[in-house]
């Protein structure tokens, strides 16, 4: 099932933006982490890996897109 949401504050300027933009996926969405000392990378791509695996493939958030309608995103 389709449920039509309205955007959130920053959306519509990200939709804009992408629609201006030459590069696909110019305005993806990060998150800066700083980590001082000794890093165990094997472990540290296991837990995001199980951070992800968290997420249940049905999260409205992993399925969500922004569609043109009415001259705006929605």
């Amino acid at each position: 099932m389709t449920q039509r949401l309205p955007l959130v504050a920053a959306q519509p300027g990200i939709w804009r933006a992408e629609k201006l933009s030459d590069l696909p996926s110019a305005w993806s969405v990060a998150h800066y982490v700083e980590l001082n000392g000794e890093l165990d990378a094997p472990l540290l791509a296991k837990a995001v890996a199980v951070g992800l695996s968290l997420i249940p493939s049905s999260a409205p958030t992993r399925h969500a897109r922004i569609a043109s309608a009415g001259g705006g995103g929605r």
